[in-house]
């Protein structure tokens, strides 16, 4: 049982390392003069993650970075996605989707089941189809939000341990 959660556990944190890295991708791509700070706001991802990730996609040779002048005398670096990091990003969105849409599916199946569990409960009789809908929306999203969260702490201490 315990290498079924560790290897869900290791799944799940390789499917928030690889979102990290397509959403600096993205980022980068629209904005190669963003800054690591500036990144990392963006993202809503620490500093150190931003400089781990993108340390990752240089070394890799995903991402150049060059200096460049920005502004007076303060230094900046330019992040300009290779040849090889616009197919990584590519590969990374496909697979991105794939997880999605199975994630996606679960949810479809649980909304159903639910949706019948829902017509014969006595207490939600009188609420409109629309209303429970739209609160159970709520709860999908508020869900879909804790999963996220916990991949980016899940990278973060990951990378606070090396």
């Amino acid at each position: 049982m315990n290498d079924v959660l560790k290897n869900s556990d290791t799944a799940f944190a390789s499917g928030a390392r690889d979102e990290l890295r397509l959403r600096v991708l993205r980022a980068l791509e629209a904005n190669p003069e963003l800054s690591q700070r500036q990144l990392a706001a963006e993202l809503g991802v620490s500093l150190g993650g931003v400089n781990y990730a993108l340390k990752a996609l240089i070394e890799r040779g995903f991402v150049k970075a060059g200096n460049f002048r920005k502004s007076g005398s303060k230094a900046a670096y330019l992040y300009v996605l290779t040849p090889k990091g616009i197919a990584e990003k590519s590969a990374l969105a496909a697979a991105f989707l794939g997880r999605k849409l199975e994630e996606y599916e679960v949810l479809r199946q649980e909304i159903e089941a639910l949706k019948g569990e829902v017509g014969s409960d006595s207490r939600v009789k009188g609420l409109s189809r629309d209303r429970l809908l739209s609160h159970f929306r709520v709860f999908c999203i508020s869900i879909l939000n804790a999963i996220l969260k916990r991949e980016f702490e899940l990278i973060i201490l990951k990378m606070e341990m090396r």
